[in-house]
């Protein structure tokens, strides 16, 4: 008894730090905490006491071993190798616990096999090597599209198959895989075939040992086990993940662009003018992300998280908006009516929407959409929609869960924005201060608080959390300062509109869940810059901002209001949800937030 123990105990340790070896060899983030590793913890105690349980023989294990490198290793490390981004922790543990997964459930798969069909052994065979290179294909197609292109399978990869037909296809094989390449792909699949068959022809074990109830329970138990956790970790596999986000964003394209198709018959044209708009004036919106208004000092925080907003508070081209909420928690809900003439007032549906892309292109503007955040992000696809319809599109995240890209690349990308006359308005959306905090901003930024000792600290539930947000709302400071400098200096900036998409729970750790809701998770910062030149020009429209800093709206009302600020007049405009309008009708206890579901006070 004591030497099954002992080997138990071993091969749980040696399974467990083979995954903690290779997530810090390959991360750049390192990630520790229990609901990225659990799965990994639990499959590492669970698959060596049926190894060592059942006397499995070395074979079986040289077989696991191979699934395991295969599939735990192969997407992190080429994926590292060809997007030349910092790699997140959570994402390596991601791919080495849905390895381990595959482990156990064809470990539970054999045994079952060996139990009732010990008899059929080439049957048994036939069916595990094909079923293990069906689990094998993806990762085999993916590297055999890392050799041939150097680049890694993304959502764009799978986005572009989709639109792609057979004949291009076939061109783009032809056209990329020479002839030894094509004998040496073939020939590494033929040999993988063979040495799976072989290795699963041979017996795992004695079947002799199978034959107690007991075993028989054990069996039957972890085989239903092994499908539970199967099923929890491939969730988060990488392949997986990908394919639900490249689904996700052509569903949302199919409808929007539904829509565009069924104008001419619900006679809802776009009808759009832009007047007294100097030809050579940009306007410029920021988008934020996660943003909490009560944690910048500009609106009275004690730490000193905005330097630079603090000294534009005594400029009075800058208005700051003190009581502005979030329509909902979560981005692509609030930015999905933020940006269309969809909200939570009207109830017009998203897709039957026209958005502010929409709206400015057809006023005459030249429109860029800039964003750090991930393009075809289950939450995110509806605003890559609304993107979509930009004139110019520039993505820097590829995937929202993987690579880290601060949002001071950015600036790095701002000269892509014509410099020469012609009337633009440019969208810029951040990675601001979205979980997890601590990867939204460079190492420089990282000890701003860990020493302080403000009174805010006894107010959080967790206090490295607590100083991990406020960098990085010192870190938004710095690029939205830089990103505006720059503007002002080569765009010939007419007007600045800053907002975020909704707010964090930083104090209580709740961040943005809505089931968790409170007020610190729609509570955002809006403030908007207007130049002397669109003063001199809309001085009534300036001065009715200035008028207004302390009114009570929710984002949804952002479209209605920037279409004005924009002097745009539009048959979709309505005044009524336009916060400089005199027709602004919604008042403070009729706010809402939740697609309505919740008042915000009564």
């Amino acid at each position: 008894m004591i030497p099954a123990i002992v080997n138990y105990s071993i091969l749980s340790t040696f399974i467990f730090i083979i995954c903690l070896t290779i997530e810090f060899i390959l991360s750049d983030i390192h990630t520790l905490k229990w609901t990225s590793i659990r799965y990994c913890v639990i499959l590492s105690l669970v698959t060596p006491f049926m190894i060592t349980k059942f006397n499995i023989n070395k074979k079986f294990i040289l077989l696991q071993t191979i699934i395991f490198l295969l599939t735990g290793v192969s997407v992190p490390l080429f994926y590292k190798l060809s997007k030349n981004l910092n790699i997140d922790g959570a994402f390596v543990w991601d791919e080495l616990s849905t390895s381990l997964s595959i482990i156990f459930i064809f470990l539970s798969l054999t045994l079952l096999l060996e139990l009732f069909a010990s008899g059929y052994k080439k049957l048994k065979a036939i069916l595990l090597t094909i079923l293990m290179f069906l689990i094998f294909a993806p990762y085999l197609l993916a590297l055999s599209y890392y050799f041939i292109t150097g680049d890694f399978v993304d959502v764009n990869s799978l986005i572009a198959l989709y639109q792609t037909n057979i004949t291009e296809s076939l061109e783009f094989l032809t056209s990329s895989i020479n002839f030894i390449t094509g004998v040496l792909l073939s020939l590494f699949i033929f040999v993988l075939v063979i040495a799976l068959y072989i290795l699963n022809s041979s017996s795992v074990i004695n079947t002799e040992n199978l034959k107690s109830k007991l075993c028989i329970c054990l069996i039957i138990f972890f085989s239903m086990v092994s499908v539970f956790l199967f099923t929890k970790t491939s969730n988060s596999m990488y392949f997986n993940r990908i394919i639900y986000q490249s689904q996700d964003y052509i569903k949302a394209i199919i409808e929007y662009k539904k829509f565009r198709s069924e104008i001419s018959l619900n006679n809802r044209k776009l009808v759009v003018s832009a007047n007294n708009v100097s030809e050579n004036a940009t306007f410029l919106v920021i988008i934020g992300e996660s943003q909490n208004k009560n944690h910048m000092s500009v609106y009275g925080y004690e730490r000193n998280t905005t330097p630079w907003l603090n000294s534009m508070k005594d400029d009075s081209n800058f208005i700051f908006f003190n009581h502005a909420y979030a329509c909902h928690t979560l981005t692509m809900k609030a930015l999905s009516q933020a940006l269309t003439e969809s909200n939570q007032y009207n109830n017009k549906s998203f897709a039957k929407s026209y958005s502010l892309v929409d709206i400015a292109k057809a006023a005459g503007f030249e429109t860029y959409w800039i964003s750090n955040q991930a393009k075809y992000g289950t939450f995110s696809s509806p605003v890559s929609v609304i993107a979509e319809m930009a004139d110019h599109q520039i993505w820097l995240n590829i995937d929202d869960n993987t690579g880290i890209v601060y949002d001071e690349e950015i600036l790095l990308n701002l000269d892509k924005v014509n410099k020469n006359t012609g009337k633009k308005i440019v969208f810029i959306h951040l990675m601001g201060n979205h979980w997890e905090y601590k990867k939204r901003y460079p190492e420089k930024f990282s000890n701003e608080f860990v020493e302080d000792q403000s009174n805010i600290i006894d107010k959080a539930k967790n206090k490295n959390k607590l100083n991990e947000y406020d960098s990085s709302m010192l870190y938004n400071d710095y690029v939205v300062k830089r990103i505006f400098e720059y503007a002002k200096q080569n765009w010939n900036l007419y007007n600045m509109i800053y907002f975020s998409d909704h707010g964090e729970a930083v104090l209580s750790d709740n961040k943005h869940i809505p089931g968790r809701f409170e007020l610190d998770m729609i509570e955002i910062p809006v403030y908007i810059y207007c130049s002397d030149e669109y003063v001199n020009t809309f001085g009534n429209k300036f001065n009715s901002l200035k008028k207004r800093n302390k009114v009570f709206f929710t984002n949804d009302m952002m479209f209605d209001t920037i279409i004005n600020i924009w002097n745009v007049e539009s048959n979709v405009y309505e005044p009524k949800y336009d916060i400089l309008s005199n027709e602004f009708v919604i008042s403070k206890n009729e706010l809402r937030s939740l697609e309505g579901d919740k008042i915000l006070f009564n």
